[in-house]
């Protein structure tokens, strides 16, 4: 399967939700992640590991500006 990025809360959400397998690792946004974390689906993997970035670095990873 090939490698895929997706970004933005609500998509990332939906694939969660329909088959967390897919997710390797969560980036959240530094100084949002606590909230956005609790958010999270219940049956979200607990061995997912989640990394807060700064707003430019995953700007930077996804290679635009996201709103």
């Amino acid at each position: 399967m090939a490698e895929r990025l997706v970004y933005g809360w609500q998509p990332v959400l939906r694939v969660l939700r329909s088959d967390p397998a897919r997710i390797r690792q969560l980036y959240v946004q530094a100084g949002l992640g606590k909230a956005r974390q609790a958010r999270l689906p219940a049956e979200l993997p607990a061995s997912l590991p989640v990394a807060e970035r700064s707003r430019d670095e995953l700007d930077e990873l996804v290679g635009s500006r996201h709103q």
